[in-house]
């Protein structure tokens, strides 16, 4: 290597060195000013405890007091016994006019919520999986089929209640009625065998 070279290396390593401060000190400038409108942000947007829960008591008293309207009572259309092969009542539907269900499981079947047909088969395929069709066909969330389980004290399922079930479609109803049987009759099976 030539000294003309060496030179002209050394003088690029100056440049380089040069322009790697002066990107630096660009960059030390960029965070300083996204740090300054970040505060500013954070400081306009922020809103404390005591703010919120005024502005939320404010908003409460400036309300005026509306009438309640009352929904009517859905009609009972008809209730169906759910029987197993030697004729025990494994649970009774109730069917009401306003597309919902509710389902009342046999007191004597006493099981909790995560039991493997009720959780697995009846909760998470046939449950979900019809909420699931709902909102992928399009219909709002709110509209969508959905359930609701009531429980006892000690934790036991002693209701379910279906939304938004077109109770009209007796091969719609066919189906939930043979899931729910099926899986009464293993829940009950279970439950013997201990």
């Amino acid at each position: 290597m030539s000294e003309e070279q060496l030179k002209k290396l050394i003088e690029l390593k100056k440049e380089l060195e040069n322009k790697k401060a002066s990107l630096e000190k660009e960059l030390e400038l960029i965070n300083f000013n996204l740090s300054v409108i970040n505060a500013a942000i954070t400081e306009r947007s922020f809103v404390t405890a005591d703010t919120l829960l005024k502005t939320k008591e404010e908003k409460v008293e400036q309300k005026p007091l509306q009438k309640v309207e009352e929904k009517p009572k859905p009609n009972l259309l008809r209730s169906e016994k759910l029987l197993d092969i030697d004729g025990f009542e494994l649970a009774t539907l109730n069917i009401y006019d306003d597309n919902h269900i509710d389902i009342i499981p046999n007191p004597e079947i006493k099981f909790k919520e995560d039991i493997s047909p009720f959780k697995n088969f009846l909760i998470k395929k046939v449950f979900e999986g019809k909420r699931s069709n709902d909102i992928e066909e399009g219909i709002p969330p709110e509209k969508a089929f959905n359930y609701s389980l009531k429980k006892d004290d000690l934790g036991n399922i002693v209701e379910i209640n279906l939304r938004n079930i077109d109770v009209h479609n007796e091969q719609e109803l066919r189906s939930l009625n043979s899931s729910l049987k099926w899986t009464f009759k293993r829940i009950r099976e279970k439950l013997k065998a201990v």
